[in-house]
């Protein structure tokens, strides 16, 4: 009676595929700790994974790059030897936005040599991204040490803190793609903004007066003006719910614990960022 061999053959799932996975799982936490984030942070919190975190902080980096990059597509300058001014003069002539930074008045654009602020932020780049890289870095690190600090005090748990921490960027994320948005549609009306600076001062000195010019400008539309804030409103209270599903589905602490550590963590968190920026804009100066 002849044997029978019995063989085996056993398929090796490749690399590749493990990490599309994850990527995949990443992606979907990414959108739905916004849409739903007590049940996704019930998700991270039992399974906390390190690519949504990577991937949250480098999109925010092109985010912001690729919003500099579209403002800067609509400015152009003119350098002129004299001081600046405390109070730029703005006035809107032909289809261009005029911001004087010298003094009260404007030039004739038709005999004047107009060029463009994309090479001020090839220059100023090295520092954008540094001070970017800085903030996002800033903003993890607070809540983090925040929620960890409130959850202890409360008995609550930590794991997966700091990965839930890095997943509170979804939000600005999204605050950020509609700024975009709402920027290049006031943009579009004017064929250029004009800034005329003077030019004794440093690259990160012009940076700041070209980004002052465009604020000068969208100070001044009223789609911009009035109705970006009222969705930068919406967003930071649905910011809020998402740091109520973090004290609540990952540090484990009731829900009135979860708001009252909620408010604490928002207004601290808020007023530390805030000097953070400031200093950081002092540099420029």
């Amino acid at each position: 009676m002849s044997k029978m061999r019995k063989e085996e053959i056993i398929y090796l799932a490749p690399q590749e595929l493990k990490f599309s996975l994850k990527m995949k799982r990443a992606l979907k936490r990414m959108i739905m700790i916004v849409i739903n984030p007590f049940t996704t942070y019930d998700e991270i919190s039992s399974s906390p994974d390190s690519i949504g975190p990577i991937l949250l902080i480098t999109i925010s980096i092109l985010l912001t790059l690729l919003d500099r990059y579209l403002l800067h597509l609509y400015v152009d300058y003119i350098r002129v030897e004299q001081k600046i001014m405390k109070t730029p003069f703005s006035t809107k002539m032909d289809d261009y936005f005029i911001v004087n930074f010298v003094f009260n008045g404007t030039l004739p654009l038709n005999k004047t040599t107009l060029t463009s602020s994309l090479n001020i932020l090839l220059n100023s780049l090295n520092y954008l991204l540094f001070i970017t890289l800085l903030s996002i870095l800033s903003k993890i690190i607070i809540i983090f040490l925040l929620s960890s600090l409130l959850s202890m005090l409360l008995k609550g748990t930590t794991r997966g803190m700091f990965i839930a921490s890095c997943y509170t960027l979804s939000i600005s994320l999204i605050q950020e793609l509609i700024g975009i948005i709402f920027k290049m549609t006031c943009l579009s009306q004017v064929k250029s903004i004009v800034v005329i600076m003077p030019s004794d001062i440093n690259q990160l000195q012009e940076e700041t007066l070209v980004i002052r010019a465009i604020s000068t400008y969208l100070s001044k539309i009223a789609l911009y003006s009035k109705y970006f804030p009222l969705i930068g409103w919406f967003i930071s209270l649905w910011y809020l719910v998402i740091l109520v599903a973090l004290f609540s589905s990952v540090s484990k602490l009731s829900l009135p614990k979860a708001i009252v550590s909620t408010v604490i963590t928002f207004i601290i968190s808020s007023i530390m960022m805030t000097q953070l920026y400031g200093i950081l804009m002092s540099w420029q100066l």
